[in-house]
């Protein structure tokens, strides 16, 4: 590799986005020519800064809110767009062909190396600090099979590690690297992996370790976290082997969650019992200050907090991920899983709601988008309606009755409807939706034959907005009796 194609992976590399092969070539290149080395950790010094200049992305009421806005100024071309599109679907068809020729002679030519060991890894991402036995990595920097990673606190780091197996660790993290290219053998000590495995040829294995169990896979979608003195794996795609510190193994499936060691019931009350509190499940360890009767350890349930944040945190990615790739269904058990899992940490007085009542927001609002675009709608409708409780923020509440007044109009409910538009704006008559909430009672008001209604929200929509994209059929129905 020449210095001008390594300068040309810089920006790349710092993006997580080379592949294996040019992320090996890339750091194979820098080993050895100290001139783009030099320019290299500039570029990894000055990317932070530069991102930082970049504002936060929006978050899902703003998306919503520009997905209607977008849905309604295309709609006009939409409906004159079908010649076009058969036009372009001619020649599309035509360039498929042509570029699948061509892709074809690029493999047929493409160089093959058969015997060529596959290297045991690479980092191919890193937010935050990480490092490998001391020594700051970065992207590019390559991996061998052994030596003991530590990610800090907020971090992720991205993995390539053998033929074809992706690894995302979440911070913080403590990982021993350990095996071969073929059969590689992750240590978990603390934190969390998220791993995404390719289907393992009959020489290859790929297992993640922790203290309480062994992890085997063929070729799957899973997480897998430690910490404070316990384990736990979930499988979002295929199935894995576990094999537990006493020696039993069980199977784990698709949208199925195991904690070890399993939480233990508290003990039934009985006549003549003592009336002490049952112990928690996080009771402490005996280096822990001793806590008050009927109390859990403070660095017990801290420590359980944070494992249940983790959880809930990892499965909002995930499920994003899969509905972004078209996978509602999967994205369904994801949420399912660890809505069970949180459930029976606060049922054990591990972690109150207080705690990732944010999180379970989140998890809530992709469960609602993910039965809408199943078309479950009335399922969806029922999954909004209890994001619209006094316990949420009042902006997801908005968010979240409006999405189901839009459903409801779908289904021919214009009664149910107008109840969903007026709550969502008196939840938040400043908010994000108030004025799409406020056309929407409009609307409904005057479909219901409530022309005063109609004619009341116009007005309080033209007070409010007056260049609002509904202000021409807010004048219309202000003023006079029929819309």
């Amino acid at each position: 590799m020449k210095c001008a194609e390594a300068e040309a992976l810089f920006v790349d590399a710092g993006d997580g986005r080379l592949d294996l092969t040019q992320q090996m070539l890339l750091a194979g290149h820098l080993d050895g020519c100290a001139g783009c080395r030099e320019r290299a950790v500039s570029w990894r010094r000055l990317v932070p800064g530069m991102r930082a200049f970049a504002p936060e992305g929006p978050d899902a009421m703003r998306i919503r809110r520009m997905q209607i806005e977008i849905e309604r100024r295309l709609a006009p071309a939409v409906r004159g767009a079908h010649t076009t599109r058969e036009r372009w679907v001619r020649w599309s068809a035509a360039l498929v062909v042509a570029s699948a020729a061509a892709l074809a002679l690029l493999w047929i030519r493409r160089p093959q190396a058969p015997g060529a060991p596959a290297p045991y890894g690479v980092v191919a991402r890193v937010d935050g600090d990480l490092s490998l036995d001391g020594r700051r990595l970065g992207a590019a920097s390559p991996l061998t099979g052994d030596g003991r990673l530590v990610l800090a606190a907020s971090g992720r780091a991205d993995l390539s590690l053998g033929r074809s197996a992706q690894v995302r660790l979440v911070g913080p993290a403590r990982v021993g690297l350990g095996g071969t290219a073929r059969a590689i053998a992750l240590r978990l000590e603390s934190g969390q992996v998220d791993a995404e495995v390719a289907h393992r040829a009959p020489d290859e294995t790929f297992a993640v370790i922790t203290p309480d169990l062994r992890v085997e896979v063929r070729g799957t979608r899973f997480s897998v976290g430690a910490g404070s003195g316990k384990s736990w794996v979930r499988v979002d795609e295929g199935r894995v082997e576990v094999a537990l510190a006493g020696g039993e193994r069980r199977l784990v499936s698709t949208g199925e969650t195991l904690a070890w060691p399993p939480p233990v019931a508290p003990p039934a009350e009985s006549t003549g019992a003592s009336n002490a509190a049952p112990a928690p499940e996080d009771s402490p360890a005996p280096e822990d200050s001793p806590a008050p009767a009927g109390e859990p350890s403070r660095r017990g349930a801290s420590s359980a907090c944070s494992d249940a944040r983790r959880l809930c945190e990892s499965t909002a990615l995930a499920a994003r991920d899969s509905m972004r790739a078209g996978d509602r269904e999967r994205a369904l058990r994801q949420l399912g899983a660890a809505a069970s899992d949180l459930r029976a940490a606060r049922a054990g007085n591990a972690c109150g709601r207080a705690a990732v009542a944010a999180c379970e927001d989140e998890l809530g609002y992709l469960r609602a988008e993910a039965l809408r675009g199943e078309g479950r709608i009335d399922q969806a409708i029922a999954a909004y309606r209890r994001l619209g409780g006094r316990a949420q923020p009042p902006a997801m509440r908005q968010n979240a009755l409006y999405a189901a007044a839009e459903l409801e109009v779908r289904r021919g409910r214009t009664a149910r409807a107008r109840a969903d538009y007026e709550h969502a704006l008196a939840v938040a008559p400043r908010g994000a939706l108030a004025g799409e909430a406020m056309l929407g009672a409009m609307n409904s008001a005057a479909a219901l034959g409530d022309h005063a209604g109609a004619a009341s929200l116009a007005r309080r929509y033209l007070a409010s907005f007056p260049a609002g994209l509904g202000a021409a059929r807010a004048r219309r129905i202000a003023d006079g009796p029929h819309p």
